[in-house]
């Protein structure tokens, strides 16, 4: 016996609300992140912001609590880190010999040999990047529940809000 649902492949015409009434669209998120020059990027870029903005209207549309909040929580934070650690790959790559560089190394190298960002926001990256790291459920010692609030869901889009604007500064300059 099956214990999970299958998605519905539902056609054009269902009578479901289309996201697009209460979601933002790629596009508005392609024009928001405008200054990352690789269309790849920017549009998978553009996708994540979706996605995030998609579990944000979830959430805040029906009364969600315990652990389905917490790993809202969770999908959140995750993909806050990729979008960070995609547009510090892209820009920190033709300064370096390899290709596959660890995301701490990134965010080291972006403020302290290139000061693409801020000390604070270094900081902030950081701490955000080891709260991404819990995300393997077999490495973590106690509940997600217990790890992943809504407060660390907000922290990281007040420090990707804060990433993209003193990116896109870096990238007038350069």
């Amino acid at each position: 016996m099956k214990s999970m649902k299958n998605l519905q492949n539902f056609s054009e015409d269902d009578d479901r609300i289309p996201y697009k009434t209460i979601l933002s669209t790629a596009s508005r998120w392609k024009f928001e992140w405008k200054f990352i020059d690789d269309p790849i990027l920017l549009t998978n870029i553009s996708y994540h912001l979706l996605y995030i903005d998609f579990l944000i209207s979830t959430y805040n549309t029906y009364r969600l609590y315990g652990v389905i909040e917490s790993l809202i929580s969770k999908d959140i934070i995750i993909k806050v880190n990729d979008i960070i650690e995609s547009v510090l790959h892209h820009l920190l790559v033709k300064y370096e010999s390899k290709e596959n560089i660890p995301y701490i190394e990134l965010i080291g190298k972006a403020y302290k040999e290139h000061k693409i960002i801020s000390k604070e926001l270094w900081h902030q990256i950081h701490e955000l990047r080891k709260l991404r790291n819990l995300r393997h459920i077999q490495s973590v010692d106690k509940s997600e529940l217990d790890v992943y609030k809504i407060e660390n869901a907000n922290d990281s889009l007040s420090i990707l809000d804060e990433f993209r604007e003193e990116i896109e500064e870096y990238t007038k300059k350069s």
